[in-house]
């Protein structure tokens, strides 16, 4: 079943964050990737190895909260107000995916374009508005 979520980008301080939001919406951590943990590890600098790559829990409602350390250094360009918070489409195929990406995308800022990612077939982009939207599924098809 398709659903959203939030996803909040930090400076290095995401597991600080997830572990305050757990205790102020008294829930639980889901899950926990840190950059290190990612295929091999490799290319991914010494220092970025512990910080969180995805941390995950459900707050209010059932909403996914999701927090990311923003690596610079990996590419990710330099971390600003408007790029440290993206709502999340989890869809119910890659179809939904691709089409919900075209349609947002369509002036917008193309990022990264439908793909298997290796955890799961993903997208990301902002809009013509400069929202940024990340798309999500696990299911085949």
């Amino acid at each position: 079943m398709a659903s959203t979520g939030t996803y909040l980008n930090f400076p290095g301080n995401a597991e600080e964050a997830i572990n305050f939001y757990a205790e102020v919406f008294n829930s639980e951590i889901m899950d926990i990737t840190r950059y290190g943990d990612f295929g091999d590890g490799e290319g991914i600098p010494e220092d970025a190895k512990g910080l969180l790559m995805n941390a995950q829990m459900l707050i209010l409602g059932g909403h996914l909260l999701q927090v990311s350390d923003h690596v610079e250094s990996l590419g990710m360009g330099k971390l600003l107000q408007g790029n440290n918070v993206a709502i999340v489409l989890m869809t119910d195929s890659q179809q939904e995916t691709n089409d919900l990406y075209d349609r947002l995308m369509g002036d917008g800022d193309k990022r990264t374009p439908p793909q298997d990612m290796g955890f799961g077939y993903y997208a990301e982009g902002s809009d013509k508005f400069g929202i940024v939207w990340m798309f999500y599924n696990t299911l085949e098809g």
